[in-house]
């Protein structure tokens, strides 16, 4: 994941090449000068330096500009650090070749610590721990610093990493850099975890990274801080105060600061004790957490006990005055020191009933719900009460209110104690921490991992980085793990339960294990809820005496019951017994171990308990192992929730239980060594669940790959999930074919790549195929490595000039010209490819897969050299020529050939030219080269498609004539050119008007001719065509079905991905144009693929309709009806079932010459006819239906037979009058109507709108109805493309589905981004200094236009992020929600600071100011054009409203005054006439129909939103200040997620916009010639307004 660094750019007042001032450094300062190499230099400290969550002892300095924590870097040479997993900061990593590096590490410098202490308090004001003290910093410097190119200048910088002990900071300083890089690697900088997590500088590997000089994230240029304790580093602009935006002070109404400081009153009353008491030595620091404890640290080693003598003899202690107080805020864990020594004083156990006083003094509390909202000041609350503040139970539970009070309860499908539910099933994950003293040997802090299969009960928990001598004593431990186990149990009996219905996750464990009569340790646990990855988070501390075992030893568990009884509320007790084997040296000792839990818990006092007090949980198939080579300890069991009294038990196969429960034990020990066996296999299949590694992994699929849960077995084949389940695929080299001995029905086989094509070798190479993968070698009398061959010359010396190491191009200009090249990494040569769909080998063939490629015919000239001629650093084709028009040298192919210079292929070939070709002296008449478009062909050609053939081949056209490439001209007396001609329609020379069209038909001999002929409102000969008297007729843009709604009843609005326009088409069942179906003559259609009944039950939401079924709007309606999910087919209310009519798998279900596919119009998997067969898929018979120009009868009597371009065929059209199939009917059009003379590829409509009737074209064509043209792409027509622009087959302007892209802002970024959770988003905008707050897309001029509130101006840019434009920046001073009508033309704008709402033209010419009265706080703006009213909310703190007003600026009045607390983001549903928001007050996302009526909640509880935006009408998205995240639901609320905008990234997310794929809302009248207005013209209720602007003087 790319993680980018959003930095605050601070305004500069001058520009210069020096930047921030560094520390002092030398060695004058005690520095120590680290000698240049490309090793590291180990460095270690004294005081551990937290980054990314882990301690890290040991760094490791590199001269290359990058230091690393744990192992040092290879820089041998400069990678992606993207690409590496390593623990590193990265302050400029590039390829230096000389310098000096100065280094120093120091607790004792007090001005350096002093000074780094006020730099990090003063950037990081609002954090917790605000009172930081440095007590310990590393100093390096990079000074003189020297690139591969000596001449470019020096560079300087220096990095300063600062620690407390538990909080860590690094100060990036740049103070002068004058080169970057060199032959395309530039430097890069950034903080990078080994895990994946990453956030890298801006501009890192770019050239711009020199910008850092100038740039900041504090308010001194050149100069960066972070924190990089936390599990990602924070910038000081990132979290509360990110911007210098106030938001006048919004978040107050978001604060939980009396909450904090009642619970701060209350924990601070049980503090753990202090060894060191009132008695903290004057090294050392006294540390104050969240509740007010206080703990002495210490940087060194401090003598307890002489502190203990001085107890006794000091009566008074007075406190040094240089000793400081450091806060330590919550979430942060006490130091690791002060906890083991108070446990090493404690190590003796506790008495229970102390135990037990002591567990009850720390009370959990949700860290997600720090209010307690059981009780507020002695009032009892019911869930209405509670829900107007706080979202009192989880999103999957409902509220019940009790008498008094109220508690939660989850719904079906989940489980939980309401305030936390989990759906049934789902496999959980637990990670933490692990430390403590183990027979008075103390454990650093670890990893605890746990990994529920939650459905079968089983858990797995691994400890990292444990020392084999404490390892295996720890196997006998199993308490360890036994919470998990407890917490997720299967449950099994209808009166049981497992922890997690208790607890939800938020308890506190304590548990005394008693091992033999010698040995005895205490476990403490805290389980904290969920962390923001949806973790649920604990901390275990255990302290003791265990026996030591030997290497090798093994420890067996019985199976057994652990019985957990409820003595009270909120208070659980279990006490357990059993006998454990322990395995030495091929002996067995029994041992009886015991263990005593107190768990505390947070329970609903208002609700009485009346489940059965006490449950069962059966414990089998445990396994505990130590992983020697890992240092891991490893836990697993099985557990199952069962009543009391049961003697359920689940057997693994093959094994008996049956009486395990009662044995004595001798057959203990024979059937412990039985189910060992089994334990031992099955643990290693499941311990790669229990993952090492660290969150975030907020994408992952809930391990459905995961050993033993799919079937991805067989060789060759990998697992790979996808959404909640996975999906079976062959490795790299091997490819899917049937095989119904496999569990699957396929199985993976080796891929020939040479005879696919599929290789990379060279044209002078030979493809030799391998298991799995190929091999290239250069043919006889060529050199290289198979990839890039070069000739051998006579004397041994290489011809071919060209680089010998990669693949062949560093330009797309090496490849064919349908071909681009893969380019290598670190500037090695890449491969040619051809493009989208095209195939060949990329460099001399690139083509449709049915095009033959055309072999290369080498022509001699005996007036050229054959050796060709030299151009740069390559040797052109004898027949190419050297061009240096482009400022660099390049071979280009000469008239007549084509390929990438290098090498030439004529355009045609012998086997081309015709038959009747002329003599020697004469230039041959052929079928010239293949064509994509007219320019590829001569001057005097076009590029036309040849029926014989199927392809598009350069012409000439009359009077020129040869093989379309080299045309000349008809002299007289040469009868070559009439003999060519004659004969030859306007079919394959193409020389019809533009006015006209070849058509096929009958002469008056009979004869099947083609013939130009001019379009209806023209006349001519075909060959010219003159316009007839239609000059003043109207133009009418192009409308599609979904905007005029005329398709057949029996037919549905489809949209053509190629043209980007909506089509009828007719169902199946039924045929026809679409705009008019009849019924099939005979329906061969599958009964489950039949139309379902139109009489579909309308709804609301979703749960009105089928479990299988979803609420969905019809094409041409605004009502809501059910309809059945994807793959499923029915009524939607009453029946959805399964529709798939086959498996593709299963090759027996369809005919033998049908395949199962996914069929688009069905959406389910059905049996289809192959190519050249005809039926439903069940049978299929082959097609022998002739085209129309061979047999003219087909068509009907008021039919012609015409060519159509889209279909790649000839079909029978029904002629001008006429509507039906061509073929069977050619119905006479009703004459109830007129339009005119409409075009031949036009038809007559009424348009609803002023109930008229007026000519459309036709799918395909173009025009105003009366005049239609054939609608091209650039590969028939080169000059539709920009001449800087390219056509490439297959591809389409913004193709990145544009329907599915979101932009945000964030701080001086624009991000683009997919609503695809998986799919990344990226730094689309970056302007300097700005703090973009709301945006909007101009739909009709594809442009994003957006506020920026430290510029006080609106800018707009194109959909791709160029050509940005700033206008208003003199006139608004803090703009935040804008909105766009896109049909007048205009932006509107709310002014936070002027509070008003104003409009502006959007080429910022005129603005005016519609409200400046009433308005408070204004921030969000949303638009509805069919009614011409413009929505807002106002955060006025007495009364918040949102408010609305007409476009004109009249009609101005309070919409929503009710149950509104901090309305943020606003959005308009135009189809199902709604207005939603979003409300950071009452954390909720609701909608209201614009009629004021039918008000909703759509989903709670939000935590900060701030932007909204609606995708289609189908999904809400908004932004949260909370956690800097994206959310989402469906617009009836399910289906919730989130997502980050970027994978990095620690900067507010503001105002979000979903980009429409065409323009919604009734265009207004301004939108013709500005509504006649000379300045801005306003939309009104009837008609426009004519306003004259604010800058206007006089209108």
């Amino acid at each position: 994941m790319v993680f980018l660094l959003f930095l605050y750019y601070t305004i500069l007042l001058a520009t210069h090449s020096h930047g921030a001032e560094l520390f002092e450094f030398g060695v004058e300062q005690g520095d120590q000068v680290l000698s240049f190499s490309n090793d590291s230099y180990a460095v270690t400290l004294d005081v551990p330096i937290i980054y990314f969550e882990e301690s890290q002892n040991e760094l490791f300095i590199s001269s290359k500009g990058i230091v690393t924590f744990g192992k040092a870097a290879d820089v041998t040479e400069i990678t992606d650090l993207d690409q590496e997993r390593i623990n590193a900061i990265a302050i400029f990593f590039a390829q230096i070749s000389a310098g000096k590096i100065f280094y120093r590490a120091t607790s004792s410098d007090t001005n350096l610590l002093n000074d780094l202490t006020d730099k990090i308090r003063k950037n990081f004001p609002n954090r917790e721990l605000s009172d930081f003290t440095a007590l310990h910093a590393v100093v390096i410097t990079w000074t003189n610093i020297v690139g591969e190119d000596s001449e470019q200048g020096l560079n300087e910088f220096q990095m300063v990493l600062v620690t407390d002990g538990m909080s860590s900071y690094v100060f990036l300083i740049y103070n002068l850099i004058t080169w970057t890089g060199k032959n395309g690697h530039y430097a890069q900088a950034g903080l990078y975890c080994s895990d994946g997590r990453r956030e890298t500088m801006v501009n890192s590997g770019t050239p711009n990274i020199r910008e850092l000089v100038n740039l900041s994230n504090n308010q001194k240029e050149g100069t960066y801080i972070f924190r990089i304790s936390g599990a990602t580093p924070e910038d000081p602009r990132g979290t509360l105060v990110e911007d210098d935006y106030n938001y006048n002070d919004y978040e107050q109404d978001y604060d939980s600061d009396s909450e904090h400081k009642r619970q701060h009153k209350l924990l601070s009353e049980h503090c753990p004790t202090d060894p060191y008491r009132d008695q903290c030595p004057v090294e050392c620091h006294v540390l104050t957490d969240d509740r007010g404890c206080s703990l002495c640290v210490c940087t060194q080693p401090t003598d307890l006990n002489k502190i203990e003598k001085k107890e006794d003899e000091m009566s008074k202690v007075i406190v040094p005055s240089q000793r400081e107080e450091i806060n330590v805020g919550p979430g942060e864990s006490t130091p690791r020191e002060t906890l083991q020594e108070q446990d090493i004083r404690e190590k003796q156990p506790k008495p229970d009933d102390e135990d037990e006083g002591e567990s009850k003094l720390i009370i959990p509390t949700d860290p997600k719900n720090s209010e307690s909202i059981d009780d507020i000041e002695g009032i009892a609350l019911s869930c209405a009460i509670a829900s107007k503040k706080v979202q009192p139970c989880s999103s999957h539970a409902k509220c019940n209110d009790y008498n008094p009070g109220y508690c939660c309860e989850c719904l079906p499908g989940y489980y939980g104690n309401g305030e936390e539910c989990l759906k049934d099933g789902e496999p959980q994950r637990i990670n933490g921490g692990f430390e403590g003293v183990i027979n008075g040997k103390e454990m650093d802090r670890t990893e605890l991992h746990t990994y529920v299969m939650v459905e079968e009960g089983r858990s797995y928990t691994a400890l990292s980085q444990i020392p084999p001598e404490i390892g295996r004593s720890l196997l006998l431990l199993n308490a360890i793990g036994s919470a998990m186990g407890w917490l997720f149990a299967k449950v099994v009996s209808s009166t049981s339960y497992n922890g997690f219905m208790l607890t939800g996750g938020l308890f506190n464990r304590t548990v005394n294990v008693h091992i033999g009569d010698r040995y005895t340790v205490t476990i403490k646990q805290q389980f904290s809820g969920r962390d923001i990855y949806h973790y649920f988070k604990a901390h275990m501390f255990i302290s003791g005496t265990l026996p030591t075992l030997i290497e090798g030893a093994e420890v067996i568990y019985s199976d057994h019951d652990e019985e957990y009884r409820r003595e009270g509320p909120g208070f659980l007790r279990s006490y357990s017994s059993q006998m454990v084997t322990i395995k030495e040296n091929g002996v067995d000792t029994q041992m009886k171990l015991s263990t005593d839990q107190q768990i505390h818990y947070k329970e609903c006092s208002f609700r009485e308990f009346t489940e059965d007090p006490v449950v069962v949980i059966h414990v089998s198939r445990i396994h505990v192992v130590y992983d020697v080579e890992e240092h891991i300890v490893r836990y697993a069991s099985a557990n199952m929730a069962t009543k009391r009294d049961s003697n359920i038990m689940i057997a693994p196969s093959g094994i008996d239980h049956h009486q395990l429960l009662h044995t004595d034990q001798q057959s203990l020990q024979q059937q412990q060594q039985q189910q060992q066996q089994y334990r031992n296999q099955e643990y290693h299949l499941q311990k790669e669940n229990v993952e090492n590694q660290r969150p975030p992994c907020t994408n992952c699929l809930q391990n459905a790959c995961e050993s033993g849960r799919h079937l991805c077995k067989s060789p060759n084949m990998i697992c790979t999930p996808v959404e909640r389940s996975y999906r079976c695929e062959c490795v790299k080299g091997y490819q899917a074919e049937y095989d119904n001995d496999t569990e699957l029905g396929w199985k993976c086989i080796d891929m020939n790549e040479c005879e696919r094509g599929e290789h990379k070798c060279d044209r002078n190479a030979i493809c030799i195929n391998l298991e799995g993968t190929f091999e290239c070698r250069c043919a006889d009398g060529y050199e290289g490595d198979g990839h890039l061959c070069r000739k051998v010359g006579v004397d041994g010396e290489l011809e071919d000039k060209r680089p010998v190491t990669g693949s062949g191009c560093l330009d797309h200009r090496d490849c064919h010209q349908w071909g681009e090249c893969i380019f290598g990494r670190n500037g090695e040569p890449g491969y040619c490819k051809c493009r989208g769909w095209y195939t060949g080998d990329g460099v001399h063939h690139c083509g449709p897969p049915t095009e033959t490629e055309v072999k290369q015919v080498v022509i001699e000239d005996s007036n050229r050299e054959q050796t060709g001629q030299t151009c740069g650093e390559y040797i052109c084709d004898v027949n190419a020529y050297c061009d240096s028009s482009s400022g660099s040298e390049q071979c280009e192919c000469q008239n007549g050939y084509h390929d990438n210079g290098i090498s030439c292929v004529p355009q045609f070939n012998d086997q081309q030219k015709p038959n009747a070709t002329r003599d020697s002296g004469d230039i041959g008449v052929g079928i010239g080269k293949i064509c994509r478009s007219h320019d590829e062909c001569g001057k005097h050609g076009n590029c036309v498609y040849n029926n014989e053939l199927a392809v598009y081949r350069c012409i000439c056209v009359p009077p020129y004539f040869s093989d379309g490439v080299n045309c000349v001209e008809s002299k007289g007396g040469n009868n070559s050119s009439n003999e060519f001609l004659e004969g030859v329609s306007c079919n394959v020379i193409n020389n019809c008007n533009t006015n006209a069209d070849c058509i096929f038909e009958k002469n008056d001999r009979d004869e099947s001719v083609y013939r130009c002929r001019c379009r209806p409102g023209f006349s001519g000969d075909g060959h010219r065509c003159t316009m007839t008297s239609l000059d003043n007729l109207p133009a009418y843009a192009v409308l599609g079905c979904d905007q005029l709604g005329n398709c057949d009843l029996n037919a549905v609005c489809v949209l053509d991905a190629y043209t980007g326009r909506h089509y009828c088409r007719c169902l199946d069942g039924f045929d026809g144009d679409g705009y008019m179906c009849e019924t099939v003559r005979q329906n061969t259609l599958l009964p489950s693929l039949l139309p379902e009944p139109t009489d579909a039950k309308t709804c609301r939401e979703a749960s009105d309709c089928h479990q299988n079924a979803h609420c969905v709007v019809r094409e041409n309606s605004l009502d809501y009806f059910c309809e059945c999910l994807p793959g499923y087919r029915g009524d939607g209310v009453t029946r959805c079932t399964a529709a798939d009519d086959c498996t593709p798998g299963d090759e027996h279900v369809c005919h033998e010459n049908a395949v199962c596919v996914f069929g688009e119009v069905e959406r389910t998997y059905t049996c289809k006819c192959a190519q050249g067969f005809v039926d439903n898929g069940r049978q299929c018979i082959a097609q022998h239906l002739a085209p129309c120009n061979e047999q003219p009868g087909i068509c009907h009597k008021n039919a012609q037979c015409v060519y159509s371009r889209d279909e790649g065929r000839h079909k029978c059209v029904c002629k001008h009058g006429t509507t039906g199939d061509g073929y069977e009917n050619c119905r006479e059009e009703v004459k109830m109507h007129r339009c005119g003379e409409c075009s031949s590829h036009a038809r007559c409509m009424h348009d609803e709108a002023d109930d008229s009737w007026r000519c459309r074209c036709m799918q395909g064509y173009i025009g105003n109805g009366h005049l239609c043209t054939l609608y091209t792409n650039c590969l028939d027509d080169r000059s539709l493309c920009d001449e800087h622009a390219e056509c490439v087959p297959n591809e389409y302007a913004d193709s990145e589905s544009r329907e599915e892209a979101i932009f945000i802002c964030r701080g001086m970024t624009v991000i683009e981004r997919s609503v695809n959770p998986d799919l990344p988003g990226k730094q689309l905008i970056v302007v300097p200094h700005q703090i973009a707050v709301g945006i909007d897309f101009d739909c009709q001029e594809e442009r994003i236009v957006w506020s920026d509130i430290a510029g006080h101006s609106i800018l707009s840019a194109s959909i791709n992020g160029t050509n940005e434009q700033k206008f208003m920046d003199t006139v608004l001073k803090s703009p935040e929600g804008i909105a766009i009508d896109w049909s007048s033309r205009n932006v509107y704008y709310a002014d936070s600071v002027k509070d008003e709402i104003g409009v502006a033209s959007l080429d910022g010419k005129y603005y005016k100011t519609l409200i400046n009265e009433g308005l408070v706080n204004p921030r969000a703006l949303a638009i509805d054009l069919t009614d011409r009213y413009l929505y807002y909310s106002d955060w006025h703190r007495e009364n918040p409203v949102i408010g609305r007003v007409r476009l004109d600026g009249t009609e101005n009045s309070a919409f929503i005054s009710t149950e509104v607390n901090l309305p943020n983001g606003l959005t308009v549903l135009l189809e199902r006439r709604e207005l939603c928001w979003v409300d950071a007050g009452l954390q909720q996302l609701s909608c209201i129909g614009l009629n004021g009526q039918n008000r909703r909640i759509v989903y709670a509880p939000l935590q900060y939103p701030f932007g909204l935006t609606a995708h289609n009408e189908q999904r809400f998205y908004w932004t949260d200040w909370s956690d800097n995240k994206i959310h989402s639901v469906s617009i009836n609320g399910d289906g919730y997620m989130s997502f980050p905008a970027t994978t990095g990234g620690s900067g507010r997310l503001y105002g979000l916009v979903s980009v429409p794929l065409r323009c919604k809302g009734v265009a207004t009248a301004c939108a013709v010639n500005n509504g006649g207005c000379e300045h801005l013209c306003l939309p009104g209720k009837i008609d426009v307004t004519c306003a004259c602007p604010d800058n206007i003087d006089r209108c």
